[in-house]
């Protein structure tokens, strides 16, 4: 998950309280069906500003940002840039995450 300085006060001594600004969930088949349901719905209650679903075994990203709507606004290949709407300048080629490229 990652916090950005606009809701900074959630961080406390007991943990994040309340919902950060990005989620990273890497998938995996035994909970896939509730990170793309009953999770994706959730964070878009919460006010989630993006998700990120990580599928390891098919070398995708989906990005969605939940409190817009349900459904991905983007599906990332290796072949694709990661780029995100709320980490203004961030930028990373896939094929450096799914195969560690230097």
């Amino acid at each position: 998950m990652v916090v950005l300085n606009d809701r900074l006060k959630r961080v406390t001594d007991r943990g994040v309280q309340g919902a950060p600004n990005l989620v990273i969930e890497a998938l995996s088949k035994a909970v896939e069906r509730r990170d793309r349901g009953e999770k994706l719905k959730l964070y878009a209650k919460y006010d989630v500003c993006e998700y990120w679903l990580v599928d390891p075994e098919a070398e995708t990203i989906e990005v969605y940002s939940p409190s817009e709507s349900l459904q991905p606004r983007g599906h990332l290949g290796p072949q694709d840039a990661l780029k995100s709407a709320l980490l203004a300048g961030f930028s990373v080629p896939l094929r450096k995450v799914f195969h560690f490229e230097r």
